[in-house]
């Protein structure tokens, strides 16, 4: 995330946590990090520190913003949290953990690979998620 603009991103995060019905003490206790965290993502200058890409998903989460609105300014605030950004990091995670995966996989000698396609094809089909 070093290429966003830090003052805009500090700007629009304090604005949100300000908007919410979240304290900094129980919002940095419900994303799990320490209160020095998140000053350090609402400090500007030398101690300033991005979240994660995890962390910023569920910082946006828990506000109910867009990642839009605090990285670019871009709209604005969003309605009531609905856990569309969680829902979208979930399949970022899946697509992310699948390229991996292909890539290993293209990596394999074509014996190992034959030996791992075999041992896929015996496995059962995995259960239907209840999303």
């Amino acid at each position: 995330m070093a290429v966003l603009n830090q003052h805009l991103f500090v700007d629009r995060l304090k604005e949100c946590i300000s908007a919410s019905e979240w304290s900094r003490e129980a919002l940095a206790q419900e994303l799990g990090v320490s209160m020095a965290t998140l000053g350090r993502w609402l400090t500007q200058g030398k101690t300033f520190q991005y979240p994660s890409l995890p962390q910023f998903v569920e910082l946006c989460d828990r506000l109910g913003v867009s990642q839009q609105y605090i990285t670019l300014g871009v709209g604005g605030m969003c309605g009531p949290h609905d856990g569309r950004y969680r829902e979208m990091y979930r399949r970022y995670v899946e697509d992310l953990e699948m390229a991996r995966a292909v890539h290993l996989l293209a990596a394999l000698s074509p014996e190992v690979l034959r030996d791992v396609t075999s041992v896929l094809a015996h496995l059962p089909p995995a259960p239907p998620t209840t999303e």
